[in-house]
């Protein structure tokens, strides 16, 4: 009784745990129309679309996503009840030999 106790307790802080915790993942061009509560932060630059989409097909791998879990950080400006998004990273790289960098 007291193994399927601990057992019991161990699961449900995990649940929390999931529950809690945000999801980092590949950006998908969808997200394109899920940003606008990041944009809005004055300190977010922010650009056109044709900009987004050119670093997405050139250095997709540098390009992520932060969600919400369970839509604890849900956008108010959507009816959609998908996680929405807390945040976004994107970069790129460039040069040659010595001069290769990425930013």
């Amino acid at each position: 009784h007291n193994f399927c106790h601990k057992h019991k307790r161990a699961f449900d802080n995990l649940r929390l745990l999931l529950y809690i915790m945000s999801t980092i993942r590949p950006f998908q061009m969808t997200d394109l129309f899920k940003f606008n509560n990041v944009n809005l932060d004055v300190l977010t630059e922010t650009y056109n679309m044709s900009f987004y989409l050119s670093y997405l097909s050139q250095w997709p791998e540098a390009f992520t996503v932060a969600e919400a879990p369970n839509n604890n950080y849900k956008d108010r400006s959507s009816s959609s009840s998908s996680p929405s998004l807390m945040g976004y990273m994107l970069g790129k790289s460039e040069g040659t030999g010595k001069g290769w960098h990425g930013h």
